[in-house]
């Protein structure tokens, strides 16, 4: 049987460094954003760029801190975030999608 899914045990030491490295960057992404969904994202992109790294290089365990600082870096220097809409309430631009496609592109 073939499964992509493991279980994070929290036996290994490397699995707890990097559960609690991402609680940690969560609740400061939290505090200096004070968005809940945007430092959820962060937290959980961190913990998927350990794993991807973990997934590609199994025998050297701490290599993919390697990529977890390198994401920390790039995040805190380039902050960049994934949305699918823009979900703030504008005002000028309620209801019009085409005039918020306008103003966006104007800027």
């Amino acid at each position: 049987m073939f499964t992509l899914g493991r279980k994070v045990s929290l036996t290994y030491r490397t699995n707890q460094i990097i559960l609690s490295l991402s609680l940690i960057y969560g609740i400061i992404c939290y505090i200096l954003t004070t968005d809940i969904a945007q430092s959820a994202v962060a937290a959980g992109s961190l913990f998927v760029s350990w794993a991807l790294v973990r997934e590609i290089d199994c025998r050297r365990e701490y290599a993919a801190f390697v990529a977890v600082g390198i994401y920390m870096i790039l995040q805190l220097l380039f902050p960049f975030h994934i949305s699918l809409a823009d979900l703030s309430d504008d005002s000028t631009n309620a209801g019009n999608q085409s005039d918020y496609r306008k103003a966006s592109f104007s800027d």
